[in-house]
């Protein structure tokens, strides 16, 4: 183990190894005190989520009566010859995700309790609906298919004013 000079003070030595020992240990301690933040956060977000009920209670940003009616409108439509498109079957999926009524998210098929997402997870899977729209390795039926996922969420999470 080599000895240097730290920088503090006349004959203050530290060694390598300890150096990267306290900035592991620092970096550690910071990304446990965020990990301990944002699952506080959601949390609070899921017990959000069930306390709220009938029309008062949120799917994301929007009202739960808002996000069934989309969802009973598009399942109606994809039960039509020609319309059960991709596109629709993503965005059904993303419905029925949000709404709590599939455990398995559309994008990255993460398992969760069958109750509506908080904002966090919701927005975690529109991400990865992002990234796997960039990717051009993809099948054409399978980002028709991640755009409706992507477009249904980011309406749920208020990013986007119009519905799929």
């Amino acid at each position: 183990m080599r000895e240097i000079d730290a920088g503090i003070g006349a004959g203050v030595n530290l060694a390598v190894d300890d150096r990267a020992s306290c900035r592991e240990n620092f970096a550690f301690r910071g990304i446990a005190a965020a990990t301990a933040v944002r699952r506080r956060r959601m949390a609070v977000d899921s017990e959000r989520n069930d306390d709220m009920r009938g029309k008062d209670a949120l799917v994301g940003i929007k009202p739960r009566v808002q996000v069934e009616g989309a969802y009973r409108r598009l399942e109606h439509a994809v039960a039509a010859p020609g319309l059960r498109t991709p596109f629709s079957m993503g965005a059904l999926a993303a419905y029925g995700w949000a709404l709590g009524r599939v455990t398995e998210a559309p994008v990255t098929g993460a398992v969760g309790t069958g109750r509506v997402p908080s904002s966090h997870l919701l927005t975690a899977e529109l991400d990865a609906a992002v990234v796997q729209l960039a990717d051009p390795t993809e099948s054409l039926e399978r980002v028709d298919h991640v755009r409706g996922v992507h477009d249904a969420l980011a309406w749920v999470c208020g990013l986007v004013d119009e519905q799929p």
